[in-house]
């Protein structure tokens, strides 16, 4: 899981774009969700772009590989293979219609937000050299830019209230959190001194930003930063959380470590209650609030005596006092290398989506 808290995935094929019409269909077998909208499907010259559109349509669009960047909301990026020190990016919506197209260079990578894009280093950028981003509105227009002399950048996120946090390594052996509004204007940063890279995440209601970090002898940190960047809470001896999520009203913070989960104040970083849980969390976004914050649900996986994965299971507690509502195995899903691609409550229960399949829980 990134350190930053985010609804985004790569994944990189080879070979170049072949244009095909989307054609309806059922889900394939071999299906890999990255999202709750898209997934891919086969590999290589047979790699496919799977979209769920709006009406419920299984649509596949035939990709001879490139690179697929799914974003939070409901679009996809496309990169094409390099020619001449450029790439074609494309950028697609859940009825796989192309919604932007435009070069770029080969040295660049991208991340997308519902209200435009980012321009990043590719993965392998050489750390020690200048950190360049090109922030860009939906319509592939530059916007701003901003260059950090030197570091090594880990991740740019989209953010639920708006905007993108990015995070890079900083000066002696630290990093750097950094807080962007959708123009691309740099709104704040902050040092967090520890080598290990922190967990970062934000509220959509209120813009607070949580930073969580843990230090290589295992002790954690919790600080609370306003919209300004200020810090106006911190807790010394936080949990060592894999995860994180703010209630809808950005008033409570969830952790969740392989021991326990616990629920703090927004406000001040109290302690408002703490539930041991049995199994280990799950890798990715497993934790979440229902829309109304008055439950919480987490993921978590059962291991046998080899500590080898066996079971999913999903438990519900009650956000006003860490009540368990409900703890049950997830049917049928396999546990070895089970990824969480989206925790979220529905009318009639909570969706969880995997890398392998879809499941609606009961509450």
């Amino acid at each position: 899981m990134s350190v930053l808290s985010t609804a985004f995935a790569v994944l990189a094929v080879a070979g170049g774009f072949q244009d095909a019409r989307p054609s309806a269909d059922a889900l394939p077998a071999d299906v890999r969700f990255h999202t709750r909208h898209f997934a891919t499907s086969g590999a290589g010259a047979d790699a496919q772009l799977v979209a769920l559109s709006p009406e419920g349509r299984v649509l596949r669009h035939s990709l001879a590989a490139t690179s697929f960047v799914f974003g939070p909301g409901e679009r996809v990026a496309l990169l094409g293979p390099e020619l001449d020190g450029e790439r074609v990016l494309r950028v697609l919506d859940r009825t796989l219609e192309q919604r932007l197209v435009r070069t770029v260079g080969a040295d660049r990578a991208v991340r997308l937000s519902a209200q435009g894009l980012v321009l990043v280093p590719r993965a392998d950028h050489a750390a020690g050299t200048a950190i360049e981003l090109e922030f860009l509105d939906t319509q592939g227009r530059s916007l701003a830019s901003f260059q950090e002399r030197e570091g090594r950048l880990l991740d740019v996120v989209a953010q639920p209230a708006g905007g993108w946090v990015a995070l890079w390594t900083g000066p002696e052996g630290g990093h750097v959190v950094a807080r962007f509004d959708d123009h691309g204007t740099l709104l704040w940063r902050h040092v967090v001194p520890s080598e290990v890279a922190p967990l970062v995440v934000t509220a959509a209601r209120t813009g607070y930003t949580a930073i969580v970090t843990t230090s290589v002898f295992g002790a954690s940190t919790l600080e609370l930063l306003d919209r300004g960047g200020r810090v106006v809470a911190r807790l010394d001896e936080a949990p060592a959380a894999c995860v994180a999520t703010f209630a809808p009203d950005g008033r409570t913070l969830a952790l969740r470590s392989d021991e326990a989960v616990t629920l703090v104040a927004s406000r001040d970083a109290r302690v408002l209650w703490r539930r041991p849980v049995r199994d280990v969390a799950a890798h990715g976004d497993g934790l979440a609030f229902s829309d109304d914050g008055r439950s919480l649900a987490t993921v978590s996986l059962a291991l046998d005596a080899r500590a080898e994965p066996t079971a999913v299971t999903y438990q519900v507690f009650r956000s006003a006092d860490g009540r368990s509502l409900s703890s049950r195995p997830v049917p049928s899903a396999d546990a070895r290398g089970l990824s969480v691609v989206s925790l979220e409550h529905a009318v009639d229960g909570w969706q969880l989506v995997t890398r392998s399949g879809r499941w609606s829980l009961d509450s």
